[in-house]
C-alpha cells in the first residue's frame, strides 16, 4: 500500500457534529424566523398571521421569538444528533 489506510464505506463514520448540526439548524430556525416577523411588519396591521394573538409589531416579542428559535435549533441538535450518534451501531 502507499501508506494511506483503506477505508470502507460500509463502516460508520465519526457520527454527527453536533457543533455544526447545533449552528445550522439555529441559523436556519433564526432566519426564518425574522423573514415571518419582517412579513408581519410588511403587511397591514389587521391582516391574520398564522401565529393567532401573537403581536408581531411589538419589538420586545420578535427578540424574544428570535431568541426562542435559535435555542430551539440547538435543541433539536443536541437531541437529535446525539440520539443519532448513540444508535448508530457499533464504532
Amino acid at each position: 500500500m502507499s501508506g494511506r489506510e483503506s477505508v470502507n464505506p460500509a463502516s460508520p463514520g465519526p457520527g454527527v457534529r453536533l457543533a455544526a448540526l447545533g449552528w445550522s439548524l439555529s441559523i436556519f430556525l433564526l432566519l426564518t424566523f425574522l423573514l415571518c416577523a419582517a412579513l408581519g411588519y410588511l403587511l397591514p396591521a389587521g391582516t391574520p398571521h398564522l401565529l393567532v394573538g401573537a403581536v408581531w409589531r411589538a419589538p420586545s416579542n420578535v427578540a424574544l421569538g428570535a431568541a426562542a428559535a435559535f435555542a430551539l435549533g440547538w435543541y433539536a441538535a443536541l437531541v437529535a444528533g446525539g440520539l443519532y450518534n448513540h444508535f448508530r451501531g457499533p464504532r
